[in-house]
């Protein structure tokens, strides 16, 4: 009889264990998206998932650390933000209110759920910052004089690394189209970059991980623009709205933030020294 309790002990602990296994708290979200980059609000807002193949699964607490060191994070605390225990089913549009975010930094996160008495942990989560301020802006605008009705530019600027690189972020955008180029290589699959907007109000600019492009030496930066919208021409069968006067030739505005190994940091914009050519795009 005791060897029969025993047996049945056991495979109650064994269950109990698998059913723990099938919950998870998952798709972890900072501003709608998966470690996103360039995050550029003050007070983002995180979302979750709760993850398993039983019914009558809900969540009643919840938790979320911050921190810009993995190893807080991994440690399951947070130096940045320790929300504490909340009393909720949320899931979804949590705000930060922890401590101020710097620019161009990069934080971790987690959350732990409380779900159906147990206390589950997701899996570390990342999110960047960008830059939240016209301050933070080092470049310049950068563009020709000479006026471009068809044809698209091309842009060319080499620098030099000298130390072990441990980050480096672009961010980047034009009036007009752009595709940007780093040694060679585009740095995205993105097409009819930046989105289309009212110029004169806002302009929107996209970031950019580029740690595995640089090396040590010699690199260099190459820069096409289109017209798009800001340089804007009626002409027989193309497209076009209102009275499509443009508002001048294509520019672009850029700005590399480089972290070394040693913690000193470097920076590589947009304006003097930019060299430029026609490009291959004759009609745009």
């Amino acid at each position: 009889m005791r060897t029969k309790l025993g047996f049945f002990a056991i495979m109650i602990c064994v269950l109990n264990s698998c059913t723990q296994l099938k919950i998870a708290v998952d798709d972890l979200r900072c501003e709608y998206l998966t470690n996103p980059l360039g995050i550029d609000v003050d007070h983002p807002h995180f979302s979750w998932k709760i993850a398993a193949e039983e019914r009558s699964i809900y969540q009643q607490a919840y938790r979320i650390v911050v921190s810009d060191k993995q190893s807080e994070i991994q440690a399951k605390s947070g130096d940045c933000w320790d929300s504490g225990w909340i009393k909720s089913d949320y899931t979804v549009n949590l705000k930060y209110e922890g401590a101020p975010l710097a620019g161009n930094h990069t934080y971790y996160w987690r959350v732990c759920a409380v779900i159906n008495g147990q206390e589950v942990w997701s899996k570390p989560s990342v999110f960047h910052t960008g830059l939240f301020d016209e301050t933070d802006w080092k470049a310049q605008w950068v563009g020709v004089k000479e006026e471009i009705i068809h044809q698209s530019l091309l842009f060319r600027k080499p620098f030099s690394i000298e130390k072990k690189i441990k980050e480096a972020y672009i961010y980047v955008t034009a009036a007009g189209f752009y595709e940007l180029y780093l040694n060679g290589q585009k740095v995205d699959d993105d097409v009819l970059n930046p989105a289309i907007t009212d110029y004169r109000k806002t302009v929107l600019y996209s970031a950019y991980d580029v740690t595995g492009l640089l090396k040590k030496g010699e690199n260099a930066f190459g820069v096409m623009l289109g017209n798009a919208a800001y340089n804007m021409y009626i002409f027989p069968d193309r497209y076009g709205w209102g009275d499509s006067n443009p508002l001048g030739t294509p520019r672009f505005l850029l700005q590399m933030n480089v972290v070394f190994d040693d913690g000193s940091e470097t920076t590589v914009t947009s304006g003097e020294g930019w060299k430029y050519t026609m490009g291959p795009i004759t009609y745009n």
